[in-house]
This record gives C-alpha cells, structure tokens and sequence, in this order.
C-alpha cells in the first residue's frame, strides 16, 4: 500500500508545483460599453469583461 500511496503523492505535488502564477503578461479586462434603456431613454456604462481562465496564455516560468 506504501508504494501506491507514495505514487499518488508525489503526483499530486508535481501537479501542484506545476500551477505557478504567471508573470509575462499583466492581466487586463477589456473595456465593454453597455446600455440600458428605459421608456425615458438610454444610458451608457462602461464595464469591464473578465475571461475565462481557458483563454489566457499559458507560459513556462523561465521567462519565455
């Protein structure tokens, strides 16, 4: 059973090791314009649109 166990967590701790921050490329929001109308009229707001984690880079942590 050791050996299982030990296998198990060491993959776990390559797996984890392996979820670094990124440094590369400061995270921005894109700049969305949204309206809402009314029966008085419309009125402009401008949000911002985070995506999802699937769509950033991914990149090694030795600066490349």
């Amino acid at each position: 059973m050791f050996p299982v166990a030990s296998l198990v967590f060491f993959t776990y701790l390559a797996v984890a090791h392996g979820q670094q921050v990124g440094t590369l490329t400061a995270e921005s929001h894109p700049a969305l314009t949204v309206e809402e109308c009314t029966a008085s009229g419309c009125t402009a707001s401008e949000l911002s649109v985070v995506l999802d984690a699937n769509w950033r880079w991914l990149h090694s942590t030795s600066g490349s």
